[in-house]
Order: structure tokens, then sequence, then C-alpha cells
């Protein structure tokens, strides 16, 4: 079996930031739930309705400034208090609710929370890749993280049903608060670095997922084909309904079996993401998972049977999946880690407004074609979107390649061994290789210093004021961190004793690398002044 065909296991620190995540997502999902019945208990459909607009949309726009936070605290802090926030809110809303206060209050208390998940998201997508060891560890935690939220697509409205009509909506958010609890508990003490210099202005720090987003067309392409996505979930919500209802003739169990076929699609796809997406070129993998998403929900129209509709649904369910996964791991290459979180908060927001989009249109595809053919401009949509999105988006793969030689050897060095697997990408991207025949010099005692090297293969001398030192630079060893940690001029004279092949990192890649990843700011500031770094 292909390696790549089981997902790896991952560390402790990010399980348990996949664990939380889990738990957090079955809040999302159940206090979703918990407040649309409520408010069909007060007001009907209309109200139902209303509510569900009045949760999406502060989020979809408040999601980015508030998400700012993931880069300008320590992203364990943000996550920290993202979770502790987020059971204070459900735990507001339980007090409400028990208190019988007005409709508009809990209401607002309830799109408080939404807001709360639509930033804590881009934090937790932001984090994983400071927490993963190699590029197989990434994308297994974006798998499991995937496969966390469709788990809790179908787990967490059916607690919230059970739960809300033996006790109450007030006891679902009184659980939910539990549960948030528990999970910012599950992620305490991460140690993990924040992204963008802590004296960035409020504002613009909010703003720069948009700013850095401004006139990139690829990154903007992908994030237009992962809304696609979640288009089609919100308009499958509603035309699941009708489908099952009015087409097949069958009752309200039938309409959740064919909504509840996405996500068990998601979930199949999110743990089999790791054979398509752990590669160097995504972009392919997206245009094949998109376009067959959209042929698996136009597909719909053309079966005229619950199974029939649930086995292309899954297969739509499935494939989308692959595209998230996919999506996120190529934004988590190709962004500058400083403004990650705020990027991912962007792709928040396109989610979200994705998912209102879908739910809106879909009403008015069935009022025009009926709920069966209502399924094919839906779907044929979807695939001349996605082609032309990926169209563009495929020049995203080229700014992303995954260096994998380069990151191997140096992930071989020892002062680089605590680096992080983005610190890692960063070096490896800027990296460049160099034959040294013999007896050329590489860098020269007292001269300045503006790159650190890696040895690929073949050997160095090194020689101090003259005197040729007994040991030799080999396969693995790093060099020439001195000069650039400690800004003085080059210590020792290197010089090739056989043909060597080395990796060079300019000094500002290499600077920015080691001083925003502070497990490797230690090692290396201990290895340049020559002392034990534990």
């Amino acid at each position: 079996m292909d390696a790549r065909t089981r997902l790896p296991a991952i560390g402790g620190r990010a399980r348990r930031v996949v664990l939380a995540y889990a738990a957090f997502s079955v809040v999302e999902y159940a206090i979703w739930v918990a407040v649309i019945l409520y408010a069909y208990g007060v007001g009907g459909t209309a109200l139902a309705g209303l509510v569900g607009v009045v949760q999406l949309l502060p989020a979809a726009f408040l999601s980015p400034t508030i998400a700012s936070l993931g880069d300008r605290l320590p992203r364990g802090t943000a996550l920290v208090g993202g979770y502790l926030a987020m059971c204070l809110v459900t735990a507001a809303v339980a007090i409400a609710l028990l208190l019988g206060a007005p409709t508009w209050a809990i209401v607002t208390l309830s799109a408080v929370a939404t807001t709360l998940v639509s930033a804590v998201r881009p934090v937790h997508f932001a984090a994983v890749p400071a927490l993963a060891r190699s590029s197989g560890e990434l994308v297994a935690a974006n798998s499991y993280s995937s496969a966390g939220e469709g788990v809790a697509a179908f787990l967490g409205p059916v607690l919230a049903g059970v739960v809300a009509q033996v006790a109450g909506p007030s006891a679902v958010f009184i659980g939910a608060s539990l549960l948030s609890a528990v999970a910012a508990a599950s992620v305490l003490a991460l140690g993990l670095p924040r992204g963008e210099e802590p004296d960035t202005h409020p504002l613009r720090a909010a703003l720069a997922g948009l700013a850095h987003l401004r006139g990139d067309w690829p990154a903007l392409s992908l994030l237009l084909v992962m809304a696609v996505g979640f288009v089609l979930t919100g308009a499958v919500d509603v035309l699941g309904v009708t489908y099952a209802v009015g087409v097949l003739g069958e009752g309200e169990a039938a309409a959740g079996l064919v909504i509840g076929a996405v996500g068990i699609g998601g979930v199949l796809g999110a743990l089999s993401a790791a054979w398509f997406v752990d590669r160097p070129r995504l972009v392919p993998v997206l245009l094949a998972g998109g376009l067959l998403q959209g042929a698996g929900v136009a597909g719909v129209a053309a079966v005229g049977s619950l199974p029939g509709a649930m086995l292309v649904l899954t297969v739509a369910g499935a494939s989308g999946a692959i595209v998230l996964v996919g999506g996120r791991t190529l934004i988590q290459r190709a962004t500058d880690d400083r403004v990650l979180a705020r990027v991912f908060a962007v792709q928040e927001s396109t989610a979200l407004l994705g998912l209102a989009l879908g739910t809106a249109i879909a009403p008015l595809l069935v009022e025009a074609v009926g709920g069966r053919a209502a399924f094919v401009p839906l779907g044929l949509g979807a695939l001349v979107v996605v082609a032309l999105g990926v169209l563009v988006a495929r020049r995203l793969d080229d700014r992303a390649v995954y260096p994998a030689e380069a990151i191997a050897l140096l992930r071989s060095t020892a002062m680089l061994a605590p680096a992080t697997q983005p610190a890692l990408e960063r070096m490896a991207r800027e990296g460049v290789w160099r034959d040294v025949a013999p007896d050329e010099v590489v860098v020269r005692q007292g001269e300045p210093g503006d790159e650190f090297f890696v040895v690929a293969s073949g050997s160095l001398g090194v020689e101090v004021d003259g005197a040729r030192r007994p040991h030799r630079v080999s396969v693995g060893d790093g060099f020439g961190e001195i000069a650039l940690l400690l800004d003085v001029p080059r210590t020792a004279t290197v010089v090739a004793l056989e043909p060597t092949r080395v990796l060079a990192i300019g000094s500002a890649a290499f600077l920015a690398a080691v001083t925003g990843d502070e497990g490797l700011r230690r090692r290396a500031d201990a290895t340049a002044r020559g002392v034990d770094a534990d």
C-alpha cells in the first residue's frame, strides 16, 4: 500500500489542537440547530429563516477583524481565548433562555456565538502548520480537522435535537458552554509563536488578510473554488427537503438522509484526503474534486430513488471535502505565516457568504425549473465556476511548490531540528543549490556574511587564522550562522575538500525563519555562541 493512503499519526500538541477543534465543531452545529429550533418555536418558518441570515451575515463580515488577534497574539493564547469566549457567550445564551429574555436578546447573543465560531476556525488552521513536523503530518492534521467537522455536522444537530426536545434549548447551550471549556483546557500551554509583529496597528492588522489578497488573483480564485462547495452545501440543505418530499413523495426522515449524505461523504473524503493531497502540486486535485462535486450534485436529477440520490450526494460530499483539505493546505503553503490567520478569516467569510448564497438561490431554482431539475443548473454552474477558477489558481501551485529535497536536508541538520514545518518550508523555498569544486572557498574569514549553508554531499575543511582545524563539515552539517545571528564578520574560512553540494539560504530568509520560531531561535543562538542548546 502506498504510504500516502494511510494518514500518519500526529504529534501530541497537534493531536490536542485537533481534538479541541472537533469538540468545538460539535458546539458550532449544536448551537446553530438549537437557535433555529428556538426561533421556529417562537415565530415559525419565517422567523427561523430570518434568524439563520442574522447568524451568518455578521460572522461573515466581522470574522477578519476578530481573527486578526490570531496573528497578533501567540496562536495558542488566541485559541484558548477563543474557546473561553465561546464558553462565556453560550453560557450567557443559556441564562437568557432560562430567564425568558426577549427574543431579540437571545438571537443577538447567539449571533455573537456564531461570529466567534467564524473567528476561531481561522486561528485553528493558522496554528496547525506550526505544530506539524512534516508535510504528511500537516495534511493529516488538516484531514482530521475536516473529518471532525463532518462528524460534528451529523452529531451536533442530532444531539441538539434530542436535548432540546427533552430539556429545552437552554440545555443545549449549557452543554455547549461546558464543551467549549473542555476545548480551552485541551489547548493550554501550546507555546506557539504569534504571526504579525505585536506593534502592528489594530486596524491595519484586521485588514491585513484582505490587503494581502488584494490583486492576488490566483489566491482569490482559490477562495472562489473553495466557496463553491459551500454554495452547494447551502443549496442542498434546502433542495434536499423539496426533492425528498415533493419529488420522491417521502417524509422528513428521507429529507434528512438526502442532506446527511453530503456530510457522510465529507467524512469519507476528509479521511481519504491524505492520498490525494500529500503531493507537491495540488491544483489538479482541486480541479478533479471540484468537477466531481458539481457533477454529483447535478446527477441527483438523473436518479429517481432515495438510495441513488444518497449515493451521488455522498460522492459530491467526499469530493468537496478533498477540495477543502487541499485548498486549506495550499493556503498554508503559499501564504506568509505572519498573516495566515487573517487570510483564513477571509476564507471563512467567503464560506459563510457561500452558504447564505446557496440557501437564497435554492428556492429560486425550484420555482424556475422544479424540485428535481433544480440540481442541474446548480451542479453545472459549479462545474463552470470551478473550471474557470482553477484556470487562474493554477499559478498558485508554482508559488507554493513543495521543495521536498531541501526540506529533508534542513530537517536533518542538528541546529534546525526544533524548526516547525513553516520555518523549514520558508528557508527551503528561498534556498539555492550550489556545486562547489575541490579547494573552492565557500566562506572566507573576516568577510561579511550573508548566507547560511547546509551540506548535501561531499565535505569541507575549516581554517581559523590560517590553521586547518581537524574536524570536517560533512553531509547534514550547517555553517555560516554565527555571522548572521551575531552580526559579525565570518569567524572561519570553509573550503571544499572534494566535489561538494550545498544549499545556500540568504540571510533575510534565514533570520526571518529563525526569529519567527521560538524553539529554533533558542537552538540557533546556542549553536552560534557555542553553548549547549538544552
